[in-house]
Order: C-alpha cells, then sequence, then structure tokens
C-alpha cells in the first residue's frame, strides 16, 4: 500500500509515533523526558509554583510531578524550596541551568520544525483544530477543582505547545 493512499487518521498516527521518538531520542541526549520538558514550560512562565498546583496545571498526579521534579532537580534543572507562608507547601522554580535547557531545546525544536515544514502554519492550524475537536472540553467542575481561571488555560496550551509569542 502506497504512503499517498494512507487515510488521514493513519497518515497522523504515524507522524505522531515517528515524530515521538525522533522527540524521545533528542530529549534523551540532555537528559530528560518529554514530561520534563512540559514541566520546564510550566515553570518558564512562573516564578515558584507549588508542586499541587502543578500537578493540577499539567492535570496528573501529585506524585508523578514529585518524580518528575526529583529527577529535573538532581540535574540541577530545578530547585525546591518552602514556602515562606506555609512550610508544609515545596515550591519548584527553574534555575538558570534550567532555562539554558529549555532555550536549546526550544531552538531545536523550531530548526527540526522549519527542516520538517512542521513550521507550517497552516498545518499547525489543522493540527490544533484536531486536537481541539478531538479532546474533550474541560468542564467549569474540572477548571474549580484544578483553581484555573481561563487566561491561565490558555498560556498552559501556549506553553505545551511551545508557542511563547501566544504565552
Amino acid at each position: 500500500m502506497e504512503i499517498n493512499s494512507w487515510s488521514i487518521g493513519r497518515l497522523l498516527n504515524t507522524a505522531a509515533r515517528m515524530n515521538e521518538r525522533y522527540e524521545n531520542e533528542r530529549l534523551k541526549a540532555h537528559g530528560i523526558t518529554h514530561s520534563g520538558l512540559t514541566l520546564l514550560r510550566v515553570l518558564s512562565d512562573r516564578s515558584a509554583v507549588a508542586q499541587a498546583r502543578l500537578a493540577a496545571v499539567l492535570h496528573i498526579q501529585p506524585q508523578t510531578v514529585g518524580k518528575t521534579v526529583e529527577r529535573l532537580e538532581l540535574r540541577g534543572f530545578v530547585h525546591r524550596v518552602r514556602d515562606q507562608e506555609d512550610r508544609r507547601v515545596l515550591l519548584v522554580e527553574l534555575t538558570a541551568i534550567g532555562r539554558q535547557l529549555l532555550s536549546t531545546l526550544e531552538a531545536e525544536e523550531e530548526e527540526f520544525d522549519r527542516s520538517t515544514g512542521l513550521a507550517n502554519q497552516n498545518l499547525r492550524a489543522a493540527l490544533e483544530n484536531v486536537i481541539v475537536s478531538l479532546h474533550p472540553a474541560v468542564s467549569n467542575v474540572d477548571q474549580q477543582q484544578a483553581g484555573l481561571a481561563n487566561s491561565e488555560l490558555i498560556s498552559l496550551s501556549a506553553s505545551v505547545r511551545g508557542d511563547r509569542q501566544s504565552a
């Protein structure tokens, strides 16, 4: 079967798997995982953030955030400090080394996108449309439980996409 006869779904799935493998290898070379990169992106737009808040923003379990933060801290990409107002709360901050790594990774990503045609704005708009169409809307209850304002959801979406101009 020729690639030009594949369904759009098959093309999208194949491209996503291939991109994920490439991304994983690229990140592995820098000693970071995809979840670690996502966490760095979220931290880059904020000062210190409580681990519980990171879990809510990223829609993952607090234990998962804790493990990811621990790995990033061991590499010097983030550090944790106690909240001065509530000593029970651990705040996570991006370090200078973490910012430098994030800058390097984003430059690599931009170059890859340019060299493969992924920087095409029409393709980006189409993929965003697919994601929005397939992803169930976040209900008001979920937003309230996570304590997220609409502007923060937009900012998170931009951060996860890596679109610094929209954030």
